[in-house]
């Protein structure tokens, strides 16, 4: 009985250490600033954004970016109305730059 007992917990050892590195590994450490709808429009059509990823999640934009003066691992985050308005907007401000 003693001797299962030592091998199961070695064996749940060797289990959660590798659990410990992967999720070391797998941690994305990419801080992120969260911003109002009405920032993110102003930072759009002052030229600040460098870089923007628009994902569609139900009925909004998840959009992620960089602005000028951000780290490379810095990011903001802001989500707006699913709409033509939106992407209207947000193209006309991308098409001037």
């Amino acid at each position: 009985m003693n001797r299962i007992f030592r091998n199961t917990i070695f064996y749940l050892l060797i289990f959660l250490v590798i659990i410990g590195i992967v999720s070391i590994f797998n941690n994305n450490n990419e801080p992120n600033v969260k911003m109002t709808q009405d920032e993110f429009y102003k930072h759009l059509e002052s030229g600040d954004v460098t870089s923007l990823t628009m994902q569609p999640e139900s009925s909004v934009f998840e959009i992620t970016g960089k602005l000028k003066g951000y780290d490379d691992n810095k990011n903001f985050v802001t989500y707006v109305p699913f709409s033509e308005y939106s992407q209207s907007r947000i193209n006309d401000a991308a098409n001037k730059l």
